[in-house]
């Protein structure tokens, strides 16, 4: 805490003032003693005016010994209340700030800072300000506070926000007082962080607001369940809540709050009421499937016949005693009514299996046949059900028997459905092809009650699949054998076939889905318009045609060609097609196009680059023909021809430039090398850039004394060309940095700007010919050839270059150069 300056007590104030009343009484005491003496010339009465006055003194004496003692007292409290304040003060319990009620924080304790994330140091600065750390939101009641101060001394305690030093807030609560006339400070509060009171109340919201949630989706999942869900509750089970399907069922909803005997009068239920008194009496669950009941659901009066699966459970109070009974059911009323159908249909069932053109057959879960229907009897010649049980396992050719067996075997022991291909034996001693399929009938428990099996004839089909087979192998063989992607999809648009062509581009193995598996080879930008270009013409019927990317089995993402026709036989029965690589030609196609567009934007630049200097030049020639005809003053004719000078040399520059580039790509450019001080050279290239510039200052941030072997004037125009670019490019900055040191046995040379930088995706073509990063903008000059032969001629020297950008940051142009054998640092 800040020491002021010592003041004078008020009680050392009055006793100042009883010693200059003394004082004052002393000084009286004389005129008054020889006032009297010579008015009455009596000794008595001055004698005792003398006791009078001593008496007087005496009590003034006596006065001021006693105030003095009492300031000791006064003292002595004082400063206990000081050390107890200190003591407050330094503990660290509660924060404790000294302010002005502009906001100003004069001396804080570190409970406080602590609070605020401030420092002692930011109090002393005067940077801590409880206006500032404030928000807007509590301004209103932070007034109101500061006028409570001004009005009664000090204000009520009341919470708000601060905002900490690191931008975070704090929940706080704080109450003030206001300081009497003090030089120090006007007020003194104390701040209190309640943000762990303010976080308990967010999450005792947050977790009723999750009860009250829970609570509603409970609600909602009982309310919208797919079965019958009731609710009764105390001694006489009144109807709590009913949800919606059991409302629909027999309009419960209108029975809420009636007892289990009121329900049973009101819907006339024929059933034993004791079950859910036993539930509600022993707390055991009651179940039972296809409870039969009788019960007037729909209110005519006339109770109906009714079947339930249901449950009956105990319902618990808080305490865990059993204060209700709830009720679970569905209506199996359908299913009950279903099976008495389906035992008087089986006679029906009988008749219509011995008419169709197929072998029918049943048998029990155990895989014993039961039935046989009459396309057996007349195909093996048996009338006899156990003799013809007997036979049809004898019927069944050698070669085909023990696969039979062991699919028969396996389907019964695992449940499932059955297809395959046998020949039967016939009356006549032909073995014919038959395809037989057998099928599981199973209860709601999933449990197999019988088998149902059918064998029909697909000899002649058998026969014709035969004679395709062959032909399709010699399709596949010659398919196989050649360089292009065939493949086959059929009428519901599954691929059905590809050739060993796919499989070697593609590094697949033969998959269950091959549309899947083609499709996830596509590249992911193609695979959308691929997929609705092969839907719209497989909906149509049309041929195909489309283009793609495709991977290989390198990795390698290729284009290619597919090409479909559908097939018709006579009905659709797909499509068959072919693909084909090529992006070699898709490759050479879009190069060409790049170097076509390069082109173009190289006659628009350069006719840009061109028409600027010739129009200028042309103006300034006009200019200077119209003053040539007049009197002859060189002062006005001078800086058109320096303006003509310029455009000339900015021409010539144009011209220099598709000369390198032709010397370049005919191998005619001459190097004359010598060795020399690079840094003299930097050095001359900055000089000669300061000529034309006054916005940028370039600054040597490393020289390094190095000597190069080189063709200096080739490697000032790199230098140049590296400087004009990072100025031109960084319009809105007025520095370049330059850097040049050893890396190595090269020299590195790099120069900085903080201008526009270049986009990642471009960096890679910047040292191309005619690339230009803004190709469609004339605000930066230049035919893109600059940074092509910069590149060409540090090429032809043995040396590198590169650079470094990132968008908006600016960007560093590098280029090294081997140094000559004998260099070293000068």
């Amino acid at each position: 805490m800040r020491v002021n300056k010592p003041q004078l007590h008020p009680y050392g104030k009055y006793r100042c003032a009883m010693i200059k009343m003394i004082v004052a009484a002393m000084i009286l005491c004389s005129p008054v003693k020889t006032f009297a003496s010579i008015a009455t010339g009596s000794r008595a009465q001055i004698s005792e005016m003398n006791v009078l006055l001593v008496a007087v003194v005496v009590m003034l004496l006596i006065v001021i010994a006693y105030r003095e003692r009492q300031l000791r007292r006064l003292h002595s409290r004082a400063y206990s209340s000081d050390q107890r304040f200190r003591k407050l003060y330094d503990a660290g319990l509660v924060g404790l700030i000294f302010t002005n009620l502009d906001g100003k924080v004069v001396e804080a304790n570190k409970a406080f800072l602590d609070i605020i994330g401030y420092t002692k140091e930011d109090v002393k600065k005067g940077e801590v300000n409880w206006n500032k750390l404030t928000p807007p939101e509590y301004a209103d009641i932070t007034k109101e506070g500061v006028r409570q101060m001004h009005e009664q001394g000090y204000c009520s305690p009341f919470e708000k926000e601060y905002i900490r030093k690191d931008g975070r807030r704090v929940s706080i609560m704080l109450g003030s007082s206001r300081l009497a006339e003090n030089d120090f400070a006007e007020a003194v509060t104390y701040v209190i962080d309640v943000s762990y009171k303010k976080q308990a109340e967010l999450r005792e919201q947050e977790l009723n607001r999750t009860i009250k949630k829970q609570r509603e989706e409970l609600y909602s999942i009982l309310m919208n369940a797919p079965a019958m869900i009731a609710i009764r509750r105390g001694p006489e089970l009144r109807l709590e809540f009913s949800n919606k399907v059991a409302s629909d069922f027999a309009n419960l909803g209108s029975g809420l709050g009636l007892t289990t005997k009121e329900l049973m009068e009101k819907f006339k239920v024929m059933a034993d009421p004791q079950l859910s008194q036993e539930v509600y009496r022993t707390g055991v669950p009651f179940s039972a499937k296809a409870f039969h009941i009788q019960m007037d659901r729909v209110g005519n009066g006339k109770p109906e016949d009714i079947w339930l699966d249901m449950v009956l459970e105990p319902v618990y109070d808080a305490d865990g005693n059993v204060d209700g009974v709830a009720f679970f059911g569905f209506d199996v009323t359908g299913l009950i009514k279903a099976n008495e159908e389906v035992k008087e249909s089986e006679n029906r069932f009988r008749f219509l299996a011995d008419a169709i053109p197929h072998k029918m057959w049943t048998s029990g879960p155990d895989g014993h046949a039961t039935y046989y229907n009459k396309g057996w009897y007349d195909y093996t010649g048996v009338t006899d059900f156990k003799a013809l049980n007997k036979r049809a396992w004898e019927i069944i050719h050698p070669d085909d028997f023990e696969a039979a067996k062991e699919a028969w075997t396996r389907v019964v022991k695992n449940g499932e459905s059955l297809e395959s291909e046998q020949r039967f034996l016939n009356t006549d001693g032909e073995y014919l092809w038959h395809l037989t399929r057998v099928y599981p009938h199973k209860d709601e428990n999933g449990k197999v009650i019988m088998w149902v099996g059918t064998s029909t004839n697909i000899h002649e089909q058998k026969m014709t699949q035969e004679a395709l087979k062959v032909s399709e192998e010699h399709f596949k063989a010659i398919a196989n054998n050649n360089s292009i992607i065939i493949w086959q999809a059929n009428g519901q648009g599954a691929l059905i076939y590809v050739n060993d062509t796919w499989k070697n581009y593609t590094g697949f193995g033969i998959s269950d889905d091959l549309l899947e598996q083609t499709l996830a080879a596509v590249h992911p930008d193609d695979v959308q318009a691929v997929v609705e270009k092969l839907g719209s013409e497989f909906q149509a019927r049309t041929p195909l045609q489309t283009k793609f990317r495709f991977r290989n089995k390198e990795g390698q993402y290729r284009w290619v060609l597919t090409y479909a026709n559908p097939l018709f036989n006579p009905e659709f029965a797909g499509y068959i097609g072919s693909i084909i690589d090529i992006d070699d030609q898709e490759r050479a196609q879009k190069a060409a196009s790049k170097l076509l567009k390069q082109r173009d934007e190289f006659l628009g630049v350069a006719s840009h680059e061109l028409k600027t200097p010739i129009t200028s030049l042309k103006a300034s020639m006009q200019i200077l023909e119209k003053l040539s005809e007049k009197d002859f003053d060189p002062a006005k004719i001078r800086p058109f021809v320096a303006m003509a000078n310029k455009q000339v040399g900015k021409l010539t520059d144009i011209v220099d430039d598709l000369l390198d580039v032709t010397r370049i790509q005919s191998g005619k450019m001459q190097l004359n090398c010598t060795n020399y001080l690079f840094s003299e050279s930097v050095q001359d290239c900055i000089n000669e850039i300061a000529q034309y510039t006054s916005s940028h200052q370039i600054v040597v941030n490393k020289n390094e004394p190095l000597e190069v072997y080189a063709d200096r004037t080739r490697i000032e125009q790199v230098m140049v060309n590296f400087l004009s670019n990072a100025i031109k490019y960084s319009p809105e900055q007025n520095k370049v940095t330059v850097n040049i040191e050893k890396a190595g046995s090269n020299l590195k040379f790099s120069v900085t700007d903080f201008g526009i930088g270049i986009p990642q995706d471009k960096q890679a073509y910047i040292f191309d010919r005619f690339f230009r990063v803004h190709e469609s903008s004339y605000n930066f000059s230049g035919l893109g050839l600059g940074l092509y032969i910069s590149s060409e001629i540090i090429g032809r020297h043995g040396g590198k270059v590169g650079l470094v950008s990132e968008e908006g940051k600016g960007s560093t142009f590098w280029f090294t150069l081997p140094l000559t054998n004998k260099s070293e640092q000068v």
